[in-house]
């Protein structure tokens, strides 16, 4: 009788051995799962700075009367902002990070691009009150991909 009740004791233990290995295993799943939306989160944020960054360093830049757009890239962080000069002394500026990379190879990660738009004051900008946008106000969207 008592080899049977070491026997259901050991039957048990390893099924709970069985069930915590299985709970650890998911938990390592889900843990690494969390470690990448982080690393995802911390890429953007860092982005979404240096385009924020980007977009300062054009407004200060003296940009030549140029019609299409007309593109500078920062020397030391390697930033770019470009500038589309409208009609009536408006234009458009955009701030962009440093070449962005896929996380993965095969993946196509979409530039991370910030907008204001501006006045042009000879070759000086001043940034229009509430013009800062996080997407391309053209129309049709395709005249801000010319900005190659």
């Amino acid at each position: 009788m008592r080899s049977q009740q070491g026997g259901a004791v050991l039957g048990m233990t390893i099924m709970l051995v069985m069930l915590a290995t299985l709970m650890l295993h998911a938990m390592q799943r889900q843990l690494d799962l969390s470690l990448s939306l982080v690393a995802d989160e911390q890429q953007h944020v860092r982005d979404f700075h240096q385009a924020q960054s980007a977009l300062n360093w054009g407004l200060q830049q003296a940009w030549p009367q140029l019609q299409g757009w007309s593109c500078r890239t920062q020397v030391e962080y390697q930033w770019r902002a470009c500038l589309l000069h409208q009609e009536d002394a408006q234009a458009l500026l955009f701030g962009e990070p440093a070449a962005q990379q896929a996380l993965l190879p095969g993946d196509d990660v979409p530039a991370l691009r910030l907008w204001h738009w501006v006045r042009t004051n000879g070759n000086r900008l001043d940034a229009l009150p509430g013009g800062w946008i996080d997407y391309c106000p053209l129309s049709p969207a395709q005249a801000c991909d010319d900005a190659q």
